[in-house]
Protein backbone atom coordinates (compact mmCIF):
# COMPACT_ATOMS: atom_id res chain seq x y z
CA UNK A 1 0.00 0.00 0.00
CA UNK A 2 1.02 3.37 -0.55
CA UNK A 3 1.88 6.32 1.46
CA UNK A 4 0.64 9.59 1.65
CA UNK A 5 2.25 11.73 -1.23
CA UNK A 6 4.56 14.67 0.25
CA UNK A 7 6.00 17.47 -0.86
CA UNK A 8 9.34 18.93 1.13
CA UNK A 9 8.43 16.85 4.30
CA UNK A 10 4.82 17.97 4.25
CA UNK A 11 2.30 15.52 3.97
CA UNK A 12 -0.11 16.33 1.21
CA UNK A 13 -4.24 15.97 1.78
CA UNK A 14 -6.83 14.41 -0.06
CA UNK A 15 -9.49 15.98 -1.50
CA UNK A 16 -12.36 14.65 -2.19
CA UNK A 17 -14.49 16.82 -4.46
CA UNK A 18 -11.25 17.95 -6.79
CA UNK A 19 -10.19 14.51 -7.05
CA UNK A 20 -6.56 15.40 -5.91
CA UNK A 21 -4.25 16.26 -2.97
CA UNK A 22 -3.50 19.44 -2.01
CA UNK A 23 -1.08 21.26 0.57
CA UNK A 24 -2.42 24.24 2.19
CA UNK A 25 0.47 27.30 2.56
CA UNK A 26 -0.59 30.24 4.78
CA UNK A 27 1.65 32.73 2.44
CA UNK A 28 0.01 36.22 2.98
CA UNK A 29 -2.11 35.60 6.53
CA UNK A 30 -0.22 34.35 9.82
CA UNK A 31 -1.16 30.99 10.84
CA UNK A 32 -0.72 30.47 15.01
CA UNK A 33 -1.52 26.57 13.75
CA UNK A 34 1.56 26.60 11.51
CA UNK A 35 2.28 28.02 7.77
CA UNK A 36 0.59 24.32 6.44
CA UNK A 37 -2.32 23.88 8.44
CA UNK A 38 -5.54 23.24 7.13
CA UNK A 39 -7.56 25.66 9.08
CA UNK A 40 -6.41 29.11 10.33
CA UNK A 41 -7.93 29.89 13.92
CA UNK A 42 -7.44 33.71 13.82
CA UNK A 43 -9.72 33.88 11.02
CA UNK A 44 -13.44 34.04 10.68
CA UNK A 45 -15.96 33.89 7.19
CA UNK A 46 -18.77 36.18 9.54
CA UNK A 47 -18.88 39.40 8.86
Amino acid sequence: MEGVPSVLGQDLHSNLVLGLYVLHGWVWQENPSGVFADWNPSLSCVN
